[in-house]
């Protein structure tokens, strides 16, 4: 992919337009869940589009919930922004009611350049598929490597846990499609460890797996199948991405998984970008951020609740803003729900703003249905 942005780029300061800063792709991403026996126990589809250039990216899924118009995470190489933005029948139904947060958009900033968060999958799937090419680039070596990664599934990615604010690595092994820097298979392993309950003043207790999975096991497994689209683009025509946990009870050896969650990434159509200009995205309404994006950093802060009418701010302008100089600081090792319960609550409160407006209209909606029968 670096050798097409370098070649795009000489082309066209010669004047020859042929070739785009960037792509879009548009597709759709179908999910589901299994139980240990086999059984489906969720499945759904949704339509998306990304966008991909040198060194910023963008996923948006149109109606990812019937409450919301769509979600869409973007990324710079350094943050990852988040957004899901409500219906205007869901807007509608707030705003008449009294007492109500009046944002239109929830946000979310986390300092990584995966896009795992667990409430906005299978975002991650999706940009490990089309957009990943820089973060693979920071791994030397030859094309099959060794090395920890970010899970990008968040949903299950943490040993069947969620994946929240806190950073996730873990061993991999993957390999990429030449000149594209995409992966054409990614194998995660997992640790002998999983989380266990939760400790007010310690984050969460950790205990060893039961044999044979003392030693850990295969966190997921990603398979793609390329394609060379218009303009020479290569890019994945189809990926699978399973992701597997321990069949505790029946087990035999370390291979005896079931796969817990899988989703399919499929393309449909592929278009060039003169104009590779991706982010900022400016809010469509009141936004209510929260902005966890110095959490893990050396000498960083907790995460900072404010409202924008506008855009996310870059870090050059949250650092110089009155929101960061009034911050707290973080503890050494955060993890929400983890370190103590005034961070704990501080999130919390924030979901419960966020989700109380869409958890009204939900009501209302079911109240007017019953009314209707």
């Amino acid at each position: 992919m670096k050798n097409f942005f370098v070649t795009a780029s000489i082309l066209y300061l010669l004047g020859i337009k042929i070739f785009a800063f960037g792509f879009l792709v548009e597709g759709d991403v179908e999910v589901r869940q299994f139980a240990a026996s086999g059984q489906t126990l969720e499945e759904s589809r949704f339509n998306f589009s990304a966008k991909c250039g040198p060194s910023d990216w963008s996923v948006t899924i149109e109606k990812p919930t019937p409450l919301h118009s769509f979600s869409r995470v973007s990324g710079d190489g350094t943050n990852c922004y988040y957004q899901i933005r409500y219906s205007d029948s869901t807007l509608e139904s707030i705003r008449s009611q009294d007492g109500v947060s009046r944002n239109e958009v929830g946000a979310l900033v986390l300092g990584r350049m995966v896009p795992n968060y667990h409430t906005y999958s299978p975002m991650g799937v999706i940009w490990l598929t089309y957009c990943s090419s820089k973060y693979f680039s920071k791994f030397t070596g030859s094309d099959s490597r060794y090395n920890e990664v970010d899970v990008p599934a968040g949903e299950f990615g943490n040993g069947g846990e969620p994946i929240e604010l806190r950073s996730i690595l873990r061993p991999a092994i993957w390999k990429t499609m030449g000149s594209t820097g995409l992966p054409v298979q990614l194998t995660i392993l997992e640790a002998g460890r999983r989380r266990g309950r939760f400790q007010g003043d310690g984050g969460f207790l950790e205990t060893k797996y039961p044999k044979p999975f003392e030693n850990g096991f295969t966190n997921s497994a990603y398979n793609a199948t390329f394609e060379t689209f218009e303009h020479g683009i290569k890019l994945p025509r189809s990926s699978v991405y399973q992701t597997y946990l321990p069949k505790l009870e029946s087990a035999a050896s370390s291979n005896d998984l079931y796969i817990v969650q899988e989703i399919r990434v499929n393309t449909t159509r592929v278009e060039s970008l003169q104009d590779a200009e991706i982010l900022p995205h400016a809010f469509q309404g009141v936004a209510l951020i929260n902005d966890c994006r110095f959490i893990e950093s050396p000498g960083g802060v907790r995460p900072m609740l404010y409202v924008s009418t506008s855009r996310f701010m870059s870090n050059v302008e949250l650092l110089n803003s009155a929101v960061y100089k009034n911050a707290k600081p973080a503890p050494d090792e955060y993890e929400i729900g983890g370190v103590n319960s005034s961070a704990r609550r501080t999130f919390y409160i924030f979901l419960a703003l966020v989700a109380i407006s869409g958890v009204i209209a939900f009501a209302l909606k079911r109240t007017s249905g019953r009314k209707q029968q």
